[in-house]
């Protein structure tokens, strides 16, 4: 298989179609939060409490992400650093705690996999002003508000 001729940073689901471009390490994966939200609004109607506080803590970084969205990269990372970095680390430290309690082949326990699956990808904006936390602008204006 060719090798990727891009270099640089993508944001995408976790969708196996992507992983032959990361592979050989030219191309870097960021995660979209978006795709993680919609794990999430899948569990409302099983398990409403655990879904809504998952949803709300996604809700919270949206909410930050939408106020410095004009800001220059600098501020970004400043403001990612003191407020959406604590909120992404309580979001983990969220599934953490409810994982092992989650029944296997529901949809909260897809919702919390996926999350811990993808740490790494969806953690990567916060350390780069220039990368957005989900595909879309459209997701952070039609987050909950």
């Amino acid at each position: 298989m060719r090798s990727c001729p891009y270099m640089g940073y993508l944001v995408a689901d976790a969708h196996s179609v992507y992983d032959h471009l990361f592979a050989d390490g030219r191309v870097t994966d960021v995660g979209c939060w978006a795709h993680a939200r919609r794990y999430f609004f899948k569990t409302l109607g099983s398990e409403p409490e655990p879904a809504r506080e998952a949803l709300a803590l996604i809700g919270e970084l949206f909410r930050i992400e939408r106020e410095i969205a004009a800001a220059p990269r600098a501020h970004r990372e400043a403001v990612r650093t003191d407020r959406a970095r604590p909120v992404v680390d309580r979001f983990f430290a969220w599934c953490e705690a409810r994982a092992p309690a989650a029944l296997p082949e529901t949809p909260l326990a897809a919702a919390i996999g996926y999350a811990r699956n993808q740490r790494a990808a969806l953690s990567r904006f916060l350390a780069d002003g220039r990368l957005p936390c989900t595909t879309t602008a459209a997701s952070l204006s039609s987050a909950a508000k």
